[in-house]
């Protein structure tokens, strides 16, 4: 171990200097990166379970809903 630590490769000619990836070989960086993948991982599984029926539904329109017909111009229930 040098004066610099060492966190990753140095390069071909040692001067001393880390290569510029050292950062992600940092275990807790490592740990940080997965657990942010998992996260995303739930993000892309919850949205796909919420959205399911529209993208793959036997309607190949979306289904209607409180929120979009307000602005599709579909008469609410106050104004029958």
């Amino acid at each position: 171990m040098g004066r610099k630590g060492r966190c990753g490769r140095v390069t071909r000619c040692n001067t001393g200097y880390r290569e510029w990836n050292w950062e992600p070989n940092r275990p807790y960086i490592q740990r940080l990166m997965h657990f942010h993948a998992a996260l995303m991982w739930c993000y892309i599984y919850w949205s796909f379970r919420h959205n399911w029926r529209e993208l793959v539904g036997e309607n190949i329109w979306p289904q209607r809903s409180e929120w979009s017909d307000q602005y599709l111009g579909v008469p609410q229930d106050e104004d029958i």
